[in-house]
């Protein structure tokens, strides 16, 4: 399943619901166009990527494993295909976006 979906709404809406996820019922994956990219930098000796992603006035860090050697394909704008974890690297338990794949955004 693919949901067109604005960031802001994540931490309101019941994801706990689609669980569990399996073979039978996959991960939802959603899909937010026009994000502005305020920062990229590599993490893990270069093998993760992390992005600092921004919605009107809201901001998003997202993760993507095993993906740092795409760093050079990260526009300004992009469309973002990702699931939503929590992450627990941190400590904090903060929702992050885990980044599925994403592309230059198309300009209106």
């Amino acid at each position: 399943m693919t949901l067109s979906f604005a960031p802001e709404r994540i931490e309101t809406w019941p994801l706990a619901k689609l669980a569990p996820y399996g073979q039978a019922n996959g991960e939802p994956v959603f899909v937010t166009r026009n994000l502005q990219v305020a920062e990229r930098r590599l993490l893990g000796n270069g093998d993760h990527l992390q992005l600092r992603l921004k919605e009107k006035n809201v901001t998003w860090m997202a993760m993507g494993f095993g993906m740092g050697k795409r760093i050079g394909e990260v526009t300004d704008t992009i469309d973002l295909a990702y699931t939503v974890g929590i992450d627990r690297y941190t400590g904090l338990g903060a929702l992050q976006l885990r980044i599925r794949d994403w592309r230059p955004a198309k300009q209106a």
